[in-house]
């Protein structure tokens, strides 16, 4: 049984298309989103310029990635949450932008009735 998990972890990211490798990337490669985003700056480095709408300029915020390096997560100065993702990289998203951890089978069920779609390579 235990000689089992890594082989479905191996066959999960098989067929979600994740990478194995860390990623190196350019500023033009990143697109990020947030709420009345205006403008943004972001190369893969620590920090991402996030300018929000209603602000007259953006500010350098910290990010935390994902394990393979894929998407940057941070938050502006006024607690407004942002993500960056690398362009053409496998994401999981929603409407909403909203990230949550859910189980392999309802994932699946998602998937089945159309209320997620995934986006990316394989």
């Amino acid at each position: 049984m235990l000689k089992l998990i890594p082989t479905i972890f191996l066959g999960l990211a098989l067929i979600l298309g994740f990478q194995v490798n860390p990623v190196s990337a350019k500023e033009g490669d990143w697109k990020c989103v947030a709420e009345d985003l205006e403008n943004f700056s972001f190369d893969g480095g620590d920090t991402a310029m996030i300018h929000l709408s209603s602000y007259s300029s953006g500010g350098d915020y910290d990010v935390e990635f994902n394990a393979s390096k894929t998407v940057a997560k941070g938050e502006t100065g006024d607690a407004t949450p942002f993500t960056c993702s690398l362009k053409g990289a496998p994401a999981i998203t929603s409407a909403k932008q909203k990230s949550e951890v859910i189980s392999f089978n309802d994932l699946m069920s998602l998937m089945e009735n159309k209320e997620i779609t995934y986006t990316g390579s394989v």
